[in-house]
């Protein structure tokens, strides 16, 4: 079963800090399990009919359809992404149930390479930057999780744009992880590297929070990803 694997990162010296949030869980979000089965879905379709939130279905779609995805997220607009409304879909193609997600938001959706990606429509200046922003040398240990390299990237986002003398940093954990080899990256965005990193394995999808929180009276930003491996490809028909 899934355990709880703590890990503190030291970054340059100090002590840092640590920020968390606790939610109900959705009942149009299934529960995370240690090897979900599987259902055949050649054609990565969607069907979602339930009274959840924006972010339920998209985070659906990805699990469902193994699509990787990308969201760049204000904390002041998160509450757009938690209104809940009844959705009926079936059979939808990714692509249009992440549109109906979005669907009245002040948002859209991109095509980058393999990655949907969602984005204000019109992006801000800081916004734009911290996508944009060119991370050099990125590189982790040989064999990390998903988890590892959204942490590693996090870690590097935070550094170039806002030094701390540290942080703590926790996440989920199994035995049964996949374990990705990351080869060095001389020069890319950060957006690049997010979503290279979603693309392997069992997919996933990164999201950018901007005003994510506040520390020494500095806002900050994070970039989380999370893994689709523990999460079921079963439709979501909750009536």
């Amino acid at each position: 079963m899934l355990s709880q694997l703590v890990a503190t990162a030291l970054f340059l010296l100090g002590s840092g800090c640590s920020q968390g949030q606790s939610a109900i869980a959705s009942k149009c979000a299934p529960q995370p399990e240690f090897a979900p089965k599987l259902v055949d879905n050649p054609n990565r379709v969607v069907t979602f009919r339930c009274q959840g939130t924006a972010l339920d279905l998209i985070e659906s779609a990805g699990r469902q359809a193994r699509i990787p995805i990308g969201l760049v997220l204000d904390a002041r607009q998160e509450i757009i992404f938690h209104t809940k409304r009844q959705f009926d879909l079936i059979g939808a193609d990714a692509a249009s149930a992440l549109r109906e997600a979005i669907r009245e938001t002040g948002y859209e959706l991109k095509q980058e390479g393999d990655v949907l990606v969602i984005v204000p429509v019109t992006l801000t200046d800081r916004q734009r930057n911290l996508l944009a922003l060119r991370l050099t040398n990125f590189k982790t240990l040989p064999g990390s999780t998903m988890f590892d390299l959204g942490l590693h990237l996090n870690m590097w986002l935070r550094d170039a744009t806002n030094p701390m003398t540290g942080y703590n940093l926790s996440h989920p954990s199994s035995n049964n992880e996949e374990q990705f080899t990351f080869a060095e990256i001389p020069s890319a965005t950060t957006q690049e590297i997010a979503n290279r990193i979603v693309q392997l394995g069992s997919k996933g999808m990164w999201v950018l929070r901007l005003n994510a929180g506040e520390a020494d009276g500095r806002q900050i930003d994070t970039l989380e990803i999370e893994p689709y491996q523990h999460h079921s490809n079963r439709p979501v028909v909750v009536q």
